[in-house]
């Protein structure tokens, strides 16, 4: 796309006055005159009017002419724009809205990524001695000291920088993305981004402050006007930017802090009081004013671009030999005492103008915070970044709303029809002598007359003849004209249109959960796969723009929060979160990494179906909570690192039980057995209480017979002792061997 003509950004600074700034909106307004600027302009408000289901005056027009006034007066049914359009792209942003938005930040300037680099050099090397440690203890008991035994080693070093490592930089800036996406809600603005792309083929994303933080601002691409490489989809280099709207007195009185002078200048760009014709006359070729009623709204541009200024930079060789350049304050003045190497340097500069009207000018001059990179100096960019669908080369728009425009047509013409001919399903209509048509028929000529005739066979189904031909009936008469076959035709031919707009867009029928009562599983499921293959070719596009945007955001903070800043937010999961700027961050760049959506939406699904499948009958609150938790997750990283932790507590917990259960059985035998050893102290008890009763019994009968009898009786009886004390003896025995 051809620009207009920049004034010359090479000048000397003294003379970019006010005078030099304005010139720039004065060449821009020339632009917005020319035929390939309304062209473009024009056809994407055509794509955005056809999104809305809605008809563009120019489109209002020709139905008319064409189609519901054909014959020169309205048949009845109102003509409804067939919603096909609108449908596919909201299914779209659907999907894209149920895919996470996995973000993760990278460090990627040079002296980052070696640092990252020695880190993780300086594990691998602590591991080695480590594990060499543990067999020099083995072989001779002697463990060296460690140079870093405070380090905390991983099992996999590779694997844990590849998911886990984070610097202090890449943590600042995760926190920054999640407090802007999540806890701002700015995600939502990504997906109107989306729609914007899928409409027009255009979107453009500015990083700027609101409420003390960064955050996005996505203007409507009809008002933006800026250079576009047609050979790059994402326009990251853009060196000039244009908001260009016409705004009401109140919105203008809200949008800026205006003068008491200021603000009688722009009622009297409106109209409001007496009426200047003469001066609104006189920018009438600028198309600075748009009518609203009776008043006007007055026009409100504002620019910035890349322009050029001469700085100082210092040359000097690092450590490592490698040069070196640093930016000098522009009064430095060289040392004589030093051999520096000092030069002058065209670098880039913004500049920025905000104008009202013809003659107002708000604000001008340099843009205060430039973004930049820590690699290179002497680029800037501006805080905007596009996307522009020019895949072909050929400067034409290429969106999905372009490729359905023709047969949401189509379609919306077979729907009118489709009205038209339900008021004819009765079938029979009047057939009468022309010879009674009225004059006034007559009257606009042969031509109209038949044309007023068709008119009424459409809308009341009478059709009219004329009785002096030869051929014709002289007598009134019906003819059925009944349009049920072509009803079905008509929803035939509706059906084919979905077809070909489904084969378009790469969205099935499943994709949009209307497969076939028979269709098999296992094609539906095979068409899902190849519609969500095709769809990605627009999904990876808008994914690199939201990486680059992102990435200027994150440069935009920069200058929006200083050294140990600290804010205290809720996260989704209404825990308090902290984020803490380090002075790492504000002097590294981070690269914004989304990876492949499509591949990410199916691990989070599997990740969310094992949870499933892990926790569900775990019966146990924390669990069922932690199921929740990974449900809720907005990524499979996310996602995992919550199942990982659940599966840990879920072990622990089986764990704890399995050793309740095990000291509930020890503690059962226990009890059995002391009551086993109860019962048997109580069995020896009794056995002894009967032995002892015995023994008594027995003493008392031995010595009743030795007092009553002889000699040779009394033999006896020391017998019968001698045998009693050795049972009492033998019992005794086995008692203690029990």
């Amino acid at each position: 796309m051809s620009i207009f003509n920049f004034p010359n950004q090479r000048i000397p600074e003294s003379k970019k006055d006010e005078e030099w700034h304005k010139n720039h909106i004065l060449n821009y307004l020339k632009y917005t005159g020319t035929a390939e600027f309304n062209h473009v302009k024009a056809e994407m408000a055509e794509l955005y009017y056809a999104a809305a289901a809605k008809l563009s005056p120019k489109q209002e027009k020709i139905v008319c002419a064409t189609i519901t006034e054909k014959y020169g007066e309205n048949f009845g049914p109102q003509y409804y724009v067939y919603p096909l359009i609108e449908s596919n792209i909201e299914q779209m942003v659907g999907d894209y809205r149920n895919r996470p938005l996995k973000r993760k930040c990278l460090v990627n300037n040079e002296k980052a990524v070696i640092k990252k680099l020695d880190t993780k050099v300086t594990m691998l090397t602590e591991q080695i001695v480590r594990e060499l440690n543990q067999e020099l203890e083995q072989e001779i008991g002697f463990v060296p000291e460690s140079e870093k035994p405070e380090m905390e080693i991983p099992d996999n070093v590779e694997e844990f920088f590849q998911k886990d490592y984070r610097t202090i930089s890449e943590e600042v800036g995760e926190d920054i993305l999640y407090q802007t996406l999540v806890v701002k809600k700015d995600k939502e603005k990504i997906y109107d981004a989306l729609r914007h792309y899928l409409t027009g083929g255009h979107v453009w994303a500015m990083t700027v402050e609101r409420d003390g933080h960064p955050s996005i601002f996505v203007p409507h691409p009809l008002e933006v006007t800026t250079d576009i490489d047609i050979h790059e989809s994402v326009q990251k280099d853009i060196q000039f930017f244009c908001w260009d709207r016409f705004m009401s007195i109140n919105q203008i009185f809200n949008l800026f802090d205006l003068s008491e002078e200021q603000k009688k200048i722009v009622e009297a760009y409106a109209g409001v009081g007496n009426q200047d014709e003469s001066f609104h006359s006189r920018h009438a070729d600028m198309h600075w004013f748009e009518r609203e009623g009776s008043l006007l709204r007055p026009r409100v541009i504002f620019m910035k671009w890349i322009s050029r200024i001469d700085k100082k930079f210092l040359y000097f060789k690092n450590k490592q030999g490698k040069e070196e350049a640093k930016l000098l304050p522009d009064n430095y003045q060289k040392r004589k005492d030093r051999d520096e190497d000092i030069r002058t340097v065209s670098c880039e500069d913004v500049r920025f103008i905000t104008m009202l009207g013809p003659e107002l000018v708000l604000d001008f001059g340099r843009e205060k915070d430039q973004l930049q990179t820590v690699g290179n100096k002497k680029k800037r960019y501006l805080d905007v970044v596009g996307l522009a669908d020019y895949r072909t080369g050929t400067g034409e728009i290429r969106s999905l709303a372009k490729k359905l425009y023709y047969l949401q047509d189509f379609a919306s013409e077979i729907l009118y029809e489709l009205r038209l001919n339900m008021r004819q399903l009765d079938g029979n209509v009047l057939v009468y002598d022309v010879a009674n048509m009225p004059k006034e028929f007559l009257k606009l000529g042969i031509d109209k007359a038949f044309q007023r005739v068709n008119f009424y066979l459409k809308r009341d189904r009478m059709q009219i003849i004329n009785s002096k031909d030869k051929k014709a009936n002289t007598y009134a008469n019906s003819t059925n004209v009944s349009q049920k076959g072509r009803l079905q035709e008509l929803m035939n031919v509706l059906a084919l249109i979905e077809d070909l707009a489904s084969k378009m867009t790469g969205i099935s029928k499943e994709a949009q959960a209307q497969a076939g009562q028979y269709q098999k599983a296992t094609v539906a499921e095979m068409n899902l796969t190849a519609s969500a293959s095709r769809v990605e070719n627009y999904f990876g596009l808008f994914d690199s723009f939201v990486e680059t945007f992102l990435e200027r955001l994150m440069v935009k903070a920069k200058f929006i929060y200083q050294e140990n800043d600290t804010f205290t937010y809720f996260g989704g999961d209404l825990q308090t979160k902290f984020l803490k700027i380090y002075p790492d961050f504000l002097f590294e760049d981070l690269g914004i990494h989304i990876g492949d959506n499509r591949l990410e939406y199916q691990r989070k699904q599997r990740i969310d179906s094992v949870a499933q499948q892990t926790f569900a009958n775990a019966q146990s609150p924390e669990m069922l909570l932690e199921l929740i938790k990974i449900w809720n997750s907005e990524n499979s990283t996310e996602a995992e690192a919550i199942l990982s932790k659940g599966v840990k507590a879920l072990a622990e917990i089986r764990e704890e039980n399995m050793k309740l259960q095990q000291q509930q059985i020890q503690v059962q035998g226990q009890t059995e057995q002391q009551k086993d050893q109860l019962d048997y102290q109580k069995h020896q008890e009794q056995l002894t209480n009967n032995i002892d009763v015995a023994n008594i019994y027995a003493d008392n009968k031995i010595q009743e017979v030795v007092a009553k009898e002889d000699g040779a009786n009394k033999r006896k009886a020391a017998e019968l002792v001698a045998n009693l004390q050795k049972d009492r003896e033998k019992q005794s025995k086995n008692n203690s061997n029990k």
